[in-house]
């Protein structure tokens, strides 16, 4: 992108930003610009502004989606999503996805349990709602292996009674959170469980 446009650019996010509650655009430091819209998606699919210091992700209106995040420096994070619904498994790790952050998929309970069987993960998200077993008995598997500082665990379910929270708790989940959900507020509890 020539100079002359990437100012013009930097220029739109910073109106943005402002439009958004952030007022020191200082302490700012790499903004990706993603467009809603296809037809403008060459016009920001390369645009990464270097500003200042990284903040954390958050939600956006307008012209373009801000992905923001704040991580630890120099950490890389490997997370296993255990979700066999297609659109909020893309919807995951297309917004959750960063520099510090990647992903693994399982579509299903023992998918899930083989990878964790085989592979080192920082943390799991876990639906409950799958073919073959369920989240519930996924979680009570993991459990009886790794404890919570060794693999924590984020239930995301549209199983949102009583009955159910309570139940993956007691199981051993370290956060429950309900859909629809905020990505922006998956990402805050990801954070909060992998730098406690």
């Amino acid at each position: 992108m020539p100079e002359e446009a990437l100012n013009a650019k930097l220029s739109q996010c910073e109106d943005f930003l402002k439009m958004e509650g952030i007022k020191n655009i200082s302490n700012l430091t790499s903004i990706r610009l993603v467009a809603r819209q296809p037809k403008n998606l060459d016009d920001f699919q390369n645009c990464n502004l270097i500003l200042g210091k990284e903040l954390m992700s958050m939600p956006s209106s307008g012209f373009c989606s801000l992905l923001i995040m704040k991580p630890e420096e120099g950490k890389k994070y490997h997370l296993l999503l255990a979700e066999d619904d297609t659109l909020i498994a893309t919807l995951i790790l297309n917004r959750m996805s960063r520099d510090n952050l990647s992903f693994s998929l399982a579509k299903d309970g023992e998918e899930a349990l083989e990878m964790i069987e085989h592979s080192h993960f920082d943390l799991l998200i876990l639906d409950i709602k799958m073919p073959g077993k369920d989240g519930f008995q996924i979680l009570q598997s993991v459990r009886e292996k790794y404890n919570s500082q060794q693999l924590p665990i984020i239930i995301l379910s549209s199983m949102g009674k009583e009955k159910d929270i309570i139940r993956g708790f007691n199981l051993g989940a370290d956060d429950y959170i309900l859909k629809p959900f905020s990505p922006p507020e998956l990402l805050v509890r990801i954070n909060r469980l992998l730098k406690r």
